[in-house]
């Protein structure tokens, strides 16, 4: 498998500039679920036909004809444990807004798809939270950042002492580093991720196999 890890945004041009010069490169796409539906729509994902798997999927998840769910990814907080005291770690996504955290919280963009965009939406579709909650949250003066691994890794060095927000299946690849995952009090924002096939898609079996 060659493997292409781009932000959802990056993803999108990358496939819309390819299937315009009528170059079809890519057998599957991963992205989320609503995400892959409207690009069924524009039709840059087909229909991909027979998978056995299909019929395995969680009660609640079923798979459409042009995408079957991968994982459900949560989005939580992380911070450097050697930085951060327990007691004084955040609980709460309202937390934030402590002053303690003014010009120290490195975030994901939220003006582009991916966790930060998620959280966003998340909260801004809470009445506990909503604009009032991202106008004081603007205010501490966040650091954005489009570089999810590097980002986790600064934490983990000490230059930031909070990241938000932490994608839950990277922590994997966190073991051993000196940060702790923070699940707030009020939930994590989460999407799932589905696989679809791209238009075109050069290795169709290939791709169904996968």
């Amino acid at each position: 498998v060659d493997l292409l890890n781009v932000r959802a945004s990056e993803l999108e041009e990358r496939i819309r500039t390819e299937q315009a010069a009528g170059r079809f490169l890519g057998d599957v796409i991963q992205h989320g679920q609503a995400s892959i539906t409207r690009l069924f729509r524009a039709g840059v994902v087909q229909e991909y036909g027979d998978v056995p798997n299909a019929a395995n999927m969680i009660d609640g998840q079923p798979a459409e004809k042009w995408e079957m769910g991968s994982l459900i990814t949560g989005y939580a907080m992380m911070v450097n444990a050697g930085m951060v005291k327990p007691e004084d770690e955040p609980k709460s996504w309202r937390d934030l807004l402590d002053p303690r955290w003014k010009g120290k919280i490195l975030a994901d963009d939220m003006r582009a798809l991916g966790g930060g965009f998620a959280v966003f939406s998340a909260l801004m579709g809470n009445p506990d939270f909503g604009e009032a909650f991202h106008r004081a949250l603007a205010k501490q003066e966040p650091v954005f950042t489009r570089d999810v691994g590097a980002s986790e890794r600064r934490v983990a060095r000490g230059e930031y002492p909070l990241w938000v927000p932490q994608i839950s299946v990277n922590v994997q690849g966190l073991k051993g580093l000196p940060i702790r995952v923070i699940v707030p009090k009020e939930g994590v924002a989460y999407v799932r991720l589905d696989h679809g096939m791209l238009k075109n898609a050069p290795h169709p079996n290939a791709a169904r196999l996968f």
